[in-house]
């Protein structure tokens, strides 16, 4: 479901590259250092982000245009980049074109699914709690749509620990990936897991890998997960539910990467 698209339009020769650092953000900032045509990239980004409040339809309000941003995938793509929390969507969709003026759309889409969750468990019975976990997403407001198999992995990082049993599900929910990080939280604390050591044991162990087509980025959070395409065991559990999909990295492929070796330990849940 569309819900909402805007349209803007820039005179390039109208702009001033002083307010490039008042109007783009850090990763556009290192783009724009980078760009012959400076005037032309401000431009752009400009009207997109015009374009993405009008399709928002709520304006700046207490927003600023540094809590969004428009970088270039792999393929030179533009892709949105968020720093807080908008509701609605979880595509977004985006072109810019330039000439005298440079031109931009954006459009707001809220897909059904799209977002994915990776859960993991090396403590006590590992089944039960994969279960478990399941149980309560289910009844936090999270529609379970898919669910990968579960597979036995050697453990990431930090290896003196039992292997994970792994999986991963694709859900549909209402709420902000920020809504989202708490509600997992708060699932994982009901379920005894104590943080001591990074990448240590777990009892469980739930992460945000997708959502949609959007990156987010904030202190608390990142999507994609920041570590997803190291760990061939996750890129194997995508696949398994066709959603091996990186809005950056747009040539994610199984077959050029050394896969981890790892165990199947049951299709169904």
């Amino acid at each position: 479901m569309i819900i909402g698209t805007g349209v803007d339009i820039v005179d390039i020769n109208r702009v001033n590259e002083r307010i490039a650092k008042r109007i783009l953000g850090t990763t556009e900032v290192r783009e724009f250092e980078r760009k012959k045509h400076k005037k032309q990239y401000i431009a752009g980004r400009f009207a997109a982000k015009e374009a993405f409040f009008k399709a928002l339809g709520t304006g700046l309000k207490e927003s600023s245009f540094q809590d969004v941003e428009f970088i270039t995938n792999s393929l030179g793509k533009p892709v949105v980049l968020l720093h807080r929390d908008f509701p609605g969507f979880n595509y977004a969709h985006v072109s810019i074109s330039h000439d005298t003026v440079a031109t931009a759309q954006v459009v707001l889409e809220k897909q059904t699914g799209g977002i994915i969750l990776s859960l993991g468990s090396n403590l006590g019975n590992r089944f039960k709690n994969m279960n478990k976990a399941l149980e309560m997403i289910s009844r936090a407001g999270m529609k379970i749509l898919k669910k990968a198999p579960i597979y036995e992995t050697e453990p990431y990082g930090y290896t003196d620990q039992p292997r994970f049993y792994n999986s991963v599900i694709e859900i549909d929910t209402d709420k902000t990936p920020l809504e989202l990080l708490r509600s997992l939280l708060e699932i994982e604390t009901h379920m005894g897991r104590v943080r001591t050591k990074r990448w240590g044991p777990r009892i469980i162990d739930l992460d945000i890998l997708l959502f949609g087509n959007i990156i987010f980025k904030t202190q608390d959070l990142e999507i994609p997960h920041y570590d997803m395409l190291n760990r061939p065991f996750l890129l194997t559990l995508l696949n398994d539910i066709d959603r091996l999909f990186h809005p950056i990295a747009t040539e994610v492929s199984l077959e050029e990467r050394e896969h981890e070796r790892c165990k199947l330990i049951t299709k169904l849940w």
